[in-house]
């Protein structure tokens, strides 16, 4: 991590960036779209505001989300590998989770 940057700034900046990014390639697209009907473009601007960039802004978020959830069931075994890990074991430690028999 640069010098001087926190690290709680970090994920929303990667967050921000890539929210403008999306909407600059999404705007593109669209006007491409708008084009070929012989409409005229939008601006970056109006394209904010546009029914077309909420909905790809909230199915992007959507799929990102339940990306998360996904991956939330997924934990590293013994063999550093992302397998589904959804027994428990007690052990003297504490609960740790078991990796299925394939993984190992």
């Amino acid at each position: 991590m640069p010098a001087g940057l926190p690290e709680a700034s970090v994920k929303p900046a990667i967050f921000l960036w890539s929210w403008l990014a999306q909407s600059l390639t999404d705007a593109a697209a669209y006007n491409v779209q708008h084009l070929r009907q012989l409409q005229a473009p939008v601006s970056w601007q109006q394209y904010r505001g546009s029914a077309d960039f909420w909905n790809r802004t909230l199915r992007n978020w959507q799929s990102e989300a339940s990306g998360v959830v996904e991956a939330g069931s997924y934990a590293p075994c013994a063999t550093n590998t992302w397998a589904p890990c959804h027994s428990y074991l007690t052990t003297a430690d504490g609960p740790r989770r078991e990796c299925p028999d394939w993984a190992e």
